[in-house]
């Protein structure tokens, strides 16, 4: 198989491994809430009054527990990252690193086939400042040059200098425009103060070349990359990546990128740049060293790019992944030196593959250089892959098993079966009081309002409500002057239309004042009633009431009637709510109870159904100065029919009120008292709630039930969480 099918196969494979990557990083964020809230929860219940100390003992011991487990997430969750990250890629990529002046540059161009002029050489200094991605395509070559977001420029260009030197970074592009501060450099670290400086300095300088390019990209030719990448050009600060794209000379490597970091003195965060790009995109590692001729050593860099190496994937063994190039000189000068290094490689890191290359010479970097990497590569890739993979899902199931080792005892103390503590017992006592005395009372309210006292205490007050309306309705007669009368008169053509359009007036005026009135008086009535049926089988325990009024004291009668009825299950307590339904809906009202019977004695006042009426208003040949007796005679009419109705109410009606009264509450008394399974729907409904009935005698009990049940919900999410998160990896 050819080394571009061997990186084809290997990107499809990554590629389908990315949705269970993925999904393995959400669900390990959502562990991390739910245990985020299990310590809140435990905080709380280690704040709270009258909890148990075994309780307090179990909740302490899981947050505890719990705070290693979240170390443990938060230290996996940027691994999980970084390998979906490394997997979403589209490329295999093979970073060249190492310091100025050691020949990277010069590998580049060898196997990208890129003159210097695009990856320029100097021979005393760092030349490129911008990490650069070099792809092979079979088409025309061509480059673009992606510019930091303003984030991104704050976060990697400026604010690690601030740092470093101790200051606090910008937090806008604008703050730093501003001056920088001055310098104040400590003690031993007064050199790298300094040099860190100067290179902010640089950037600050420079920053105007490309503050308007910031979160751009741009397609360029591929000769103008010299002036983007080098690092006399101040644009190369602002620039996050400039990718190159053109046909390598000696393999069709499609899919195959080489990473172009800019050497260690170039600054600018390398360090930070390099580990980046380590953990997240790199696949492989070409360090290159140029040996002194006069001294063959491994010095403090080599040991530190080396271990940042070695630190990014620990599970990857070194050799895997890395390869030294040792760069001989073309005079052979260093030859020595290099075979020297090569036989003594770096203490701690035996076993590496280190290449010799004259790489001033293209074929040699192809034959030593490129080859040997390609054949590793094809032989390796996938297994490298698979090591990464069952690392992950190693440190996933370690979490796993972890939490449930540890949540799985608190979630069977939680769960063990508690006795009741003699509640069931003191439940029965209570509800049977209850029953009793509610029953009791209201068949002594039956009683009460059927006696002749209570009967003509009602019909008194009846009575006098009736005569004060009637009073009032002879007080206020709606009869147009005579004047309004004369001008109706000539807009009608004569008397009968205008005495027939105010009978109507009359009556109707006449009904909505008794409807309005009687109503308020009948209304009071019902909610007299209603406030005896709560005081006398509703207000104890006074628990009961405090539940349904949730602590609004406003609430009228009717009100926690509905309240109540709200609080019922329709299907378990069917007859108590149709109990509580009939009365907050119960409607005793002028217009249910009288209006049929009064409307009779009002028709005189309706010249359809009494045209008598209107002759006996109007004298014969009337004319417009008859506007007073037409006057007296609406009054006149008016005042007859108001004289039956009071009549009515007080022979025919006066005793109405009272027996509504006594029939609705005889009506509340049989369906509270004396359905059919209303003392079992009463003791269903008490049960769920005795807590709130009956806060001294339940309630401690019902906290601890409640809490044992909130403690034993949040284990059973987390540890259904962990097994979740197991299925995923194993897909």
């Amino acid at each position: 198989m050819s080394i571009k099918a061997v990186i084809s196969e290997v990107l499809k494979k990554r590629h389908q491994n990315v949705p269970m990557l993925e999904q393995t990083e959400r669900e390990l964020l959502e562990l991390s809430r739910q245990l985020d809230a299990l310590r809140s929860m435990a905080s709380d219940t280690a704040d709270s009054a009258n909890v148990p100390p075994d309780f307090r003992d179990a909740t302490a011991n899981i947050a505890n527990q719990v705070g290693n487990l979240q170390q443990d997430i938060t230290e996996l969750l940027p691994k999980v990252s970084n390998v979906t990250e490394r997997f979403r890629k589209e490329t295999i990529n093979i970073c060249v690193a190492g310091r100025a002046k050691q020949g990277k540059s010069t590998i580049l161009q060898s196997i990208s086939g890129l003159p210097k002029e695009f990856i320029p050489v100097k021979e005393d200094a760092a030349c490129t400042a911008t990490k650069s991605k070099i792809y092979h395509v079979e088409g025309e070559p061509y480059a673009r040059i992606d510019f930091y977001a303003a984030d991104e420029f704050l976060k990697e260009m400026v604010a690690p200098s601030f740092k470093r030197l101790r200051l606090s970074p910008p937090f806008s592009l604008r703050e730093f425009q501003n001056p920088l501060p001055p310098l104040n450099p400590e003690g031993d670290q007064m050199l790298l103060d300094k040099e860190v400086y100067s290179q902010l300095a640089n950037v600050h300088r420079a920053f105007p070349a490309f503050q308007q390019e910031l979160s751009t990209s741009k397609t360029i030719r591929i000769t103008d990359i010299p002036n983007y990448v080098t690092k006399d050009n101040d644009v190369s600060m602002g620039i996050k990546t400039a990718h190159i794209s053109t046909r390598f000379p000696n393999h069709d490597v499609t899919g195959l990128c080489l990473i172009d970091l800019p050497g260690m003195e170039a600054g600018y965060n390398f360090e930070a740049k390099l580990l980046d790009s380590l953990e997240k995109e790199v696949d492989a590692v070409v360090y290159v060293k140029r040996p002194n001729p006069k001294e063959g050593i491994w010095d403090k860099i080599d040991y530190n790019i080396l271990d940042m190496i070695n630190a990014t994937l620990k599970d990857i063994q070194l050799e895997q992944w890395l390869f030294i190039v040792l760069n001989e000189l073309e005079d052979g000068a260093n030859t020595g030196a290099v075979q020297f290094l090569k036989d003594h490689p770096p203490a701690n890191y035996t076993g590496l593959k280190m290449l010799t290359c004259m790489c001033k010479d293209s074929e040699n970097v192809e034959r030593d250089i490129f080859a040997p990497i390609l054949r590793h590569l094809e032989q390796n890739l996938e297994k490298i892959d698979r090591v990464i993979l069952e690392s992950l899902a190693r440190s996933v199931e370690q979490i796993i098993s972890k939490a449930t080792l540890q949540l799985g005892p608190a979630l069977k103390f939680f769960s063990a079966v508690q006795g009741d503590g003699g509640q069931h017992e003191k439940f029965w006592e209570l509800f049977d009081r209850f029953l009793k005395d509610s029953k009791t009372n209201l068949e002594k309210l039956v009683k009460e309002v059927h006696e002749k006292i209570y009967l003509d205490g009602i019909q008194q007050k009846f009575l006098a409500k009736v005569e004060e309306i009637c009073d009032a309705a002879e007080q206020n007669v709606p009869i147009p002057s005579v004047q309004e009368l004369e001008d109706e008169y000539y807009k009608c053509g004569g008397w009968f239309g205008v005495v027939e359009k105010y009978l109507h007036h009359l009556r109707a005026h006449l009904t909505k004042h008794l409807a309005q009135y009687l109503d308020l008086h009948l209304d009071e009535l019902v909610e007299r009633v209603f406030r005896e049926v709560l005081v006398r089988s509703l207000s104890k325990p006074e628990g009961l009431l405090k539940m349904v009024k949730q602590q609004d004291e406003t609430l009228k009668e009717r009100q926690i009637l509905e309240a109540f009825y709200h609080l019922l299950d329709p299907k378990q307590h069917q007859q108590l709510c149709q109990a509580f339904e009939y009365m907050f809906k119960f409607n005793f009202s002028y217009q249910s109870h009288f209006h049929y019977r009064v409307r009779q004695q009002m028709k005189t006042l309706d010249p359809l159904d009494n045209p008598e009426s209107v002759t006996g208003i109007v004298p014969p040949n009337a004319t417009a100065q008859h506007a007073p007796d037409i006057a007296r005679g609406l009054e006149t009419m008016y005042r007859q029919s108001l004289g039956r109705i009071r009549k009515q109410f007080i022979n025919e009606m006066q005793a109405d009120p009272g027996n509504a009264i006594f029939a609705l509450v005889e009506e509340i008394r049989d369906r509270l008292a004396r359905s059919e399974n209303i003392d079992k729907e009463w003791r269903s409904f008490l049960y769920l709630r005795r807590a709130q009935v009956w806060p001294d005698e339940f309630n401690q009990f019902e906290q601890e039930t409640a809490l044992r049940q909130k403690w034993q919900n949040m284990l059973d999410v987390l540890l259904t969480q962990c097994r979740t998160l197991q299925t995923t990896l194993k897909r």
